[in-house]
């Protein structure tokens, strides 16, 4: 559809990332125990992007 690999992988990570939301069967027996194992990481981005805004806005 598209001649560019990079706007292919993006759909296609896209897509997987819907299904994944979605949790389709057979997936929607594991993604529970996923998400309950991941509180920590969800963290990691937050912590980051927060001390990243801190430094931006930071007058020097």
């Amino acid at each position: 559809m598209y001649n560019s690999p990079g706007i292919s992988i993006a759909l296609i990570f896209i897509t997987v990332g819907i299904g994944f939301k979605l949790s389709p069967a057979p997936s929607h027996q594991w993604t529970p125990d996923v998400y309950e194992g991941v509180r920590f990481v969800r963290k990691i981005p937050t912590s980051l992007s927060i001390s990243e805004m801190l430094g931006f806005f930071k007058t020097p």
